[in-house]
């Protein structure tokens, strides 16, 4: 900033909006004196480091003393042209949507108390999610002021909105956040609480070598993620992608955030999710990523429409995605990962027993207490007969091969089955898929297996169910 002949240069790494209060303190001029060199800002909000406007080269000389690599600089879209350079010239009105889409954050800056103490300069990196230690004192970055406990240099809240509104000379380690005291609106005092004597909170080196390999990336350099080689640009989004998967892995299924479309606030509960997930980044191959990822499930509804409904439309690292997946889930949605899309399911070879060797109706007696004591619809012999079907799948192929071996008409394997499991509830589905395993393992052994040449009846209806015999099977123990 140049101001009758004193010239105040911007520091490496430096945003706009704390060097222009930086400038108002060495020059001790108010801020709004300022504000009118900078090109689009204006008295109410000041320029922003998120959104850069068009420059015109000479003026911006002759208004600031600054060259436009300088002024570029204190801007995401000059410090980070790699990711950020879309923001370039972009407009007031787009702001929101790109913050979400490329996450960063238009209001609120996270900060490092020692180095605001030392050199007093805001850095631009400290408006991104991904900046969360400060390497040089390797503490973790602070994100709320001790004072007013709001995010500083935030100039959206709840009752007011203009950080540069009074005319002032300001300290850029102070919070300028209007108070949020009700009543107040547009003219609430200013908090003033020093930042730079706020606590800060020491990180291990495992931290400090985790955001190294972030700022890496950050700088544009390519870089290795899962085992793959990637661009810079490539590596951000596949660090994105895990965050938000573990994000969904921590939640409860209910949870109707989208945090592909929020980036997250608080550098504590960033800096634990970038640690959980760093072991699958840093796997040397696609398998041991998938693996890393497999042991993060404990649920069994992950499937690929979990991940098409949190992730981007084509993921980055889709291959880790179906490698976790590929020996995860019911036994039903492994045969249909293992299968050729839109064709049949193949049999699984690890079953020693033919779909002859079945009966109809699994015994009740094979069923667990869950099952056999359950009530309603469907009823007990229609819950045996799609046990039987499920048996009879693991080495038939699809519903309909197994409808097939069992004597049903084909197209009643599918439609039952859907019918019974839709039913069932979670711990039911559950029992459902045991006694499947636990009778196909059990056949599996049995040195004579069940009726192997036992005729079979044609079942056509539901009502024919109940007339299949199953008192004279005979099952290994």
């Amino acid at each position: 900033m140049s101001f009758s002949g004193i010239v105040v240069v911007p520091k490496n790494g430096e945003a706009v909006d704390g060097y222009l209060d930086r400038s108002s303190e060495i020059l001790r001029l108010p801020v709004n004196t300022l504000i009118w060199k900078f090109p689009q800002a204006s008295t109410h909000s000041g320029p922003s480091p998120c959104l850069m406007p068009e420059i015109d080269g000479p003026r911006l000389q002759r208004a600031t003393g600054l060259t436009v690599d300088e002024f570029s600089g204190m801007y995401l879209a000059g410090a980070y042209p790699a990711h950020y350079g879309q923001l370039r010239g972009i407009t007031p009105e787009a702001l929101p949507r790109a913050a979400k889409d490329r996450w960063f954050f238009i209001a609120g800056s996270r900060y490092c108390p020692q180095c605001l103490a030392s050199d007093s300069v805001w850095q631009v990196a400290w408006r991104l999610p991904w900046t969360v230690t400060c390497r040089k004192h390797r503490t973790l970055l602070s994100d709320t002021c001790p004072g007013c406990r709001h995010r500083p240099r935030s100039r959206r809240d709840e009752t007011s909105t203009a950080l540069y509104h009074n005319a002032r000379i300001r300290n850029p380690n102070h919070c300028y956040n209007p108070a949020r005291d009700p009543g107040l609106g547009r003219h609430a005092p200013a908090c003033e609480h020093d930042l730079s004597a706020a606590p800060s909170e020491p990180v291990d080196p495992a931290s400090v070598r985790l955001q190294s390999i972030l700022d890496e990336i950050l700088a544009g350099n390519p870089a290795s993620v899962c085992g793959i080689d990637m661009t810079a640009s490539e590596a951000l989004q596949s660090w994105r992608e895990l965050l938000v998967v573990d994000y969904h892995l921590a939640h409860p299924r209910g949870e109707k955030t989208r945090p592909w479309y929020s980036p997250p606030r608080s550098s504590a509960l960033t800096l634990r999710a970038l640690l959980r997930v760093q072991p699958i980044a840093d796997a040397n191959d696609v398998r041991t990523a998938g693996q890393r990822l497999r042991e993060r499930f404990n649920r069994g509804d992950i499937d690929n429409n979990w991940f098409r409904d949190r992730l981007p439309q084509s993921p980055i690292l889709a291959r880790v995605y179906a490698t976790a997946l590929a020996d995860h889930g019911r036994v039903s949605t492994q045969l249909r990962r293992k299968g050729p899309k839109g064709g049949r399911q193949p049999p699984l070879a690890m079953y020693n027993y033919t779909g002859a060797n079945v009966p109809q109706r699994i015994p009740q007696a094979w069923l667990p207490q869950l099952l056999r004591e359950r009530r309603g619809k469907p009823s007990p012999p229609m819950l045996q007969a799609v046990i039987a079907l499920g048996v009879a799948r693991l080495v038939e192929g699809d519903w309909t091969d197994a409808a097939r071996a069992l004597g049903f008409p084909a197209q009643k394997g599918r439609s039952w089955a859907r019918y019974v499991i839709c039913t069932l509830s979670a711990e039911e589905k559950q029992a459902y898929t045991d006694t499947v395993l636990h009778v196909a393992e059990a056949l599996s052994r049995a040195e004579r297996p069940i009726d192997r040449g036992a005729v079979r009846a044609p079942v056509a209806s539901a009502l024919d169910l109940a007339r299949i015999p199953t008192s004279g099977l005979v099952f290994p123990s």
